[in-house]
């Protein structure tokens, strides 16, 4: 986990590797939110990785407010119980 502005955030590439999906979807999916700007410019930060061959893609960090607004949206999407479709939660620690 890291911080920013003072936040714990999650990568959007923790959240990818923890739920089993692939990271352009998430990524795809933080852009597909209806919630206003102001919203996702205090929960979501426009970031950057290297990835193993040495392109640099795009992530971004989440801070809880965002993670729990993105899985919500995910589970109303695929109508599955938040419960059930969290698995293991980036914010807490390896035994959720």
């Amino acid at each position: 986990m890291f911080t920013w502005e003072g936040k714990p955030t999650v990568t959007s590439l923790q959240v990818a590797e923890a739920f089993g999906k692939e990271h352009d979807k998430v990524l795809r999916d933080i852009r597909n939110l209806s919630v206003s700007k102001s919203f996702i410019a205090a929960n979501f930060g426009a970031n950057e990785y290297i990835d193993p061959i040495g392109r640099s893609l795009p992530m971004y960090r989440l801070t809880r407010d965002g993670f729990m607004i993105l899985a919500r949206w995910a589970t109303e999407k695929i109508k599955t119980p938040l419960a059930v479709a969290q698995g293991p939660c980036p914010f807490c620690g390896a035994s959720g």
